[in-house]
């Protein structure tokens, strides 16, 4: 990479021991506008250096890894992050407010730490997928761009912020969400939100305790509605 005479913009690596770490360490990252790595690797520069990122993907299938996001927050160009590792621990920065143009945060995975609160600060913010083990952002309602969005746990989040689903996010394209549903209060309110979402194309409901003995009657009323999944 020192001799080559093009600037990469798009750099992906692979899982290999075969490399060692002066391959790459050495090199300007801050070119590279889109890192993608599949697996751990022995070469990979610290993410600090990437500091006109603007596309971040993680795949590592492997279990007991843990996947270092918290440089990130520094990482100010920041468009799309997207981490596929379901059986690794996620480390999250504290704060992402800084990430002014992020648009796609989606973690498939577990938080090793609380999810960053100030999340509900971002402008751009349209397709937010939440780590396993958490519920809703506090003030979730806040994200008025949001058109996707999916919580792993959502018996974790307040009756507040279910509520705010379908008080202030009616421009939702996508929802998907999982949990234990025992709470009767819980489940109205979830109904009532999902009900008011007019442009709702996708919905995914995987909830235990939430007894559905056929279709309910308020899908009828989601009429832009392509694909329904309850489980």
């Amino acid at each position: 990479m020192h001799s080559y005479e093009h600037k990469v913009r798009r750099l992906s690596l692979k899982s290999s021991a075969s490399y060692t770490t002066s391959v790459i360490v050495d090199t300007s990252m801050s070119q590279v506008r889109s890192l993608a790595q599949f697996g751990e690797s022995n070469y990979t520069p610290p993410l600090s250096l990437f500091t006109y990122l603007r596309v971040l993907l993680y795949d590592f299938p492997y279990k007991d890894a843990t996947v270092d996001l918290s440089p990130i927050d520094q990482l100010f160009q920041l468009r799309h992050v997207r981490v596929n590792a379901k059986e690794c621990i996620i480390d999250l920065p504290a704060e992402i407010r800084g990430l002014v143009h992020l648009e796609t945060l989606v973690i498939n995975g577990r938080s090793a730490q609380n999810f960053p609160s100030d999340i509900v600060l971002l402008p751009r913010l349209s397709h937010l997928s939440l780590p396993d083990g958490t519920g809703l952002p506090q003030g979730v309602a806040r994200i008025k761009s949001l058109r996707a969005l999916s919580c792993p746990d959502m018996e974790k989040s307040s009756l507040e912020d279910i509520k705010g689903i379908g008080d202030e996010l009616t421009g939702l394209r996508m929802l998907s969400f999982s949990g234990k549903m025992v709470a009767e209060e819980i489940v109205d309110a979830l109904v009532s939100s999902i009900a008011r979402l007019r442009d709702l194309k996708y919905l995914f409901v995987s909830a235990n305790g939430w007894i559905l003995k056929r279709v309910p009657n308020w899908i009828g009323d989601l009429h832009c509605l392509r694909s329904l999944t309850l489980s």
